[in-house]
């Protein structure tokens, strides 16, 4: 903190040299040099803290983990010294110090401690004076624990990355008073008559301005105070100082993973699922967590049924709800700060700007309740707050929605029908505010929250674990090879069926092109127009099931089966302006269907769709065009106009040519 005025100087008085004295002040110059230079207790106990709450941290390189963002960095240096207590006790020694309320206002100057001292050596003290003296003897030794405290939990604080810190519920200015980003920090000793001396600073700056009016002060043993108190809190993502604090965002998915997997190294005791593992196979306990399903499918050899394994969906569906419930329930009851920092969790998981965004915003899913405002009404409602509704969703803390998964209603999902969960931030209540229908939970520190905005958090919860378990995966093929299908009808080639087909020309063509690869005179067993071969370089257009079409549609005896093939596939290749022609196609096609939906005229450009109905179609045309480009050149071609679940949209050779005879009915004989 720099070098003291007067290191040596002593409080007291020395009655042969007239000179104060004291040994209460002797090493503070001493212990404050050790506080600074890294006495790490309050650090050293987080520390400890975390690993005892987090179990094992895993990597946060995992792919189903919330990973912090690319741009987090270490908060900058910390340059906070706190000036120098030294020169501020000397002051305070011989000359007056600050008297403050118990508001921290100034409201006037009291006497030296010199002259307390001399008053209480020669027999004249007044009560007021002995008082200040006893309160003068316990805040000197106190010194070294406070630097020590506040220095170290300053340096916690310091180490945070910035995707750890909740910005919307921690003190902006103490981040700032940390980070060294105010200047002209003036440090001196004040006195309240109750609470006796203690060390205050006062900074001028931060950033921008945009920390309050560019002025701040710590009361130093007011923060030593928070942060005794938040070290016998258990919720380690709290730390205070005194009338502030900073709040960090709980690892709540990680966590869940980790307990899922018993460890960092998915092998501890009583791990559920095996780390950096998918399919069926990644469960330790088969019998529970594992279930056979019968299907029946048809393939190059004929039609088969085949026991494949998939999740079992009831037992995964309670593990995620109890480890859910618990998870809620445990962090909530470590101390009366923990709800600060679920709300952080919850808060950042649907802020796309600072969080992994990954639930619908509140604004995001007002505006797609209101498909019919632009959006610059949009803009005006969350400004002028003029919209009651969206008014009444910010009022009641509301976060953000969730589609609940076991959902099994018909037509749109409304959170009155269960089809979605509104997560609100847990807020402290008085019971006699709640309505009749409503319940509290008691929390500790006698606080009251609303119970239904608990359990939604608990639902919210079990849908992120329900995630991580993979309970809604589709059922495994894979655990079953070829060898257990069972064939109930083979054929030697697939082939369109004649009586379903407008006549026998593209029978005859396929015909004519269903041959094996031959390799200097060695039949290959594939054909050049199968599907997901790595043996076949499916960027080229004669190959794979896109071949097949360009056969079909290049062939002049088939002209009539063209607009058949151009109406309802889409070649998926890389090469040219196949995948942005096809993009396009996507777009157009739920831009006509959303736009019927809600009589948007007809070949209305969707540029001009109101904002939260080219929303919709943005993030339904989003899947697919993921979906379209994660499968490009693999021999596939893109079902247009997909009718239930099978064959899907991404689909073979084989699945196209079972197809298209149904289609091929709508054409025209010759």
């Amino acid at each position: 903190m720099g070098a003291y005025e007067n290191p040596n100087i002593n409080i007291g008085v020395d009655t042969q040299s007239s000179q104060l004295v004291s040994q209460a002040f002797s090493s503070v110059g001493q212990s404050i040099a050790q506080g600074v230079k890294g006495a790490n207790k309050i650090a050293i106990q987080q520390r400890e803290k975390e690993e005892k709450n987090r179990l094992e941290a895993l990597q946060r390189s995992i792919g189903i983990i919330d990973e912090l963002d690319e741009d987090s960095v270490i908060a900058s240096e910390n340059n906070f010294g706190g000036n120098d207590l030294g020169s501020a006790v000397s002051a305070a020694s011989f000359g007056a110090t600050t008297e403050v309320d118990d508001n921290g206002e100034e409201i006037g100057t009291t006497s030296a401690m010199s002259n307390v001292l001399e008053a209480k050596q020669t027999g004249t003290a007044t009560p007021e004076q002995i008082l200040k003296n006893n309160q003068w003897q316990r805040f000197i030794p106190q010194t070294k624990e406070i630097v020590e405290n506040v220095s170290a939990a300053a340096d916690y604080v310091n180490n945070l990355k910035v995707g750890q810190i909740y910005s919307a519920g921690s003190s902006s200015g103490l981040l700032s008073f940390f980070n060294g980003e105010f200047t002209d920090a003036d440090t001196k000793v004040i006195y309240n008559k109750k609470s006796g001396y203690s060390y205050l600073t006062k900074a001028e700056g931060g950033v921008m301005g945009k920390i309050g009016d560019g002025k701040y002060s710590l009361n130093w043993n007011e923060a030593n105070a928070g942060i005794v108190k938040s070290m016998n809190d258990e919720d380690l993502y709290h730390m205070g100082f005194g009338k502030d604090a900073i709040i960090t965002i709980p690892p709540m998915q990680e966590l869940s993973y980790d307990e899922y997997t018993g460890g960092k190294n998915g092998k501890g005791k009583g791990a559920i699922i095996k780390a950096n593992s998918s399919g069926t196979a990644r469960f330790y306990n088969q019998d529970l967590y594992v279930e056979e399903e019968i299907i029946t499918g048809t393939d190059k050899v004929g039609t088969y049924t085949q026991v494949i394994k998939k999740p079992n969906v009831e037992n995964l569906e309670a593990l995620a709800i109890e480890t859910a419930n618990a998870r809620i329930d445990g962090h909530l009851t470590t101390g009366p700060n923990s709800y600060k920092s679920l709300n952080a969790y919850f808060d950042n998981y649907f802020n796309p700007e600072v969080g992994p965004g990954r639930g619908t915003s509140v604004l995001e899913f007002w505006a797609a309740n209101h498909p019919g405002l632009t959006d610059d009404e949009i803009k005006r409602a969350v400004k002028t707050g003029s919209r009651a509704d969206l008014q009444d969703m910010m009022n009641r803390g509301v976060v953000g929605y969730i589609e609940d998964p076991t959902y099994e209603g018909s037509g749109l999902r409304t959170v009155k029908n269960g089809g979605y969960i509104e997560i609100a931030k847990l807020t402290p209540v008085n019971p006699d505010t709640l309505s009749s229908s409503e319940t509290f939970t008691k929390l500790p520190g006698d606080l009251l929250f609303k119970t239904q905005n608990i359990d939604a958090m608990k639902q919210m919860m079990s849908v992120i674990n329900n995630k991580i378990l993979g309970t809604y995966d589709e059922a495994d093929a894979a655990t079953a090879g070829e060898k257990n299908k069972t064939y109930t009808d083979k054929f030697s080639k697939i082939t369109p069926n004649l009586t379903d087909t407008s006549n026998n020309q593209f029978t005859t063509k396929f015909n004519s092109l269903n041959k094996p690869v031959v390799i200097e005179g060695k039949n290959q067993g594939y054909n050049q127009f199968d599907s997901n071969n790595k043996n076949i370089d499916y960027t080229k257009p004669n190959t794979g099931a896109p071949g097949l079409l360009n056969a079909i549609t290049s062939d002049p005896a088939l002209t009539a089966y063209k607009s058949v093939i151009t109406d309802n596939y889409l070649p998926m290749v890389s090469g040219g302006k196949v995948v942005t022609s096809a993009h396009k196609k996507i777009t157009d096609r739920y831009t006509a269907i959303i736009g019927q939906q809600n009589s948007i005229p007809t070949n209305t450009p969707l540029e001009k769709f109101p904002a939260g109905i080219k929303l919709l179609v943005a993030k339904a045309a989003e899947n697919d065009i993921d979906e379209f480009d994660k499968n490009v050149d693999k021999g596939l071609v893109w079902n247009l106009n997909k009718s239930g679940k099978a064959p899907g949209q991404a689909i073979t050779t084989e699945e196209l040519i079972l197809q298209l005879p149904s289609r091929f009915t709508t054409v025209k004989k010759y």
